[in-house]
């Protein structure tokens, strides 16, 4: 099942709309986020410092990750895939076309640490540096 890397803008298809709003449904409560898909896009549009990428099979989104920019660089803030593909590496695989999109693009991508379960980074280049994880290009 290979994913590939896009970008949500402030004009979504009708067809993105429809998948994120399959998207949000699948999403934990604890994210609070609008079930509306509209609602979300404008919500992270308004935010100047956030942008999302989208992780794509079959021309579908099947997966999300919101990040937030900083003098750091792009912090992964949080990763939602949906509950269908969650046993199909696809979170993995969009960490990895992320990572590709960093070194294209020279920068420097973060997560926040959650202790011993994020080591698998260290396939993806990231080094640990206090209460982070950072990939530098």
């Amino acid at each position: 099942m290979p994913v590939y890397l896009d970008w949500l803008t402030d004009q979504p298809t009708t067809q993105q709309t429809s998948d994120l709003r399959k998207l949000l449904q699948d999403a934990p409560d604890a994210w609070n986020v609008p079930d509306c898909p509209e609602d979300y896009v404008a919500i992270m549009a308004g935010d100047v410092a956030a942008t999302v990428a989208l992780g794509i099979f079959n021309g579908r989104i099947v997966a999300l990750c919101e990040l937030q920019r900083s003098d750091q660089g792009l912090h992964i803030e949080r990763i939602l895939v949906r509950e269908a593909t969650r046993a199909r590496t696809v979170a993995t695989q969009l960490v990895h076309r992320l990572s590709q999109w960093a070194d294209k693009e020279h920068a420097t991508l973060l997560i926040r640490d959650e202790g011993e379960r994020l080591n698998q980074l260290l396939a993806f280049g990231f080094q640990k540096h206090g209460d982070l994880w950072i990939r530098r290009n």
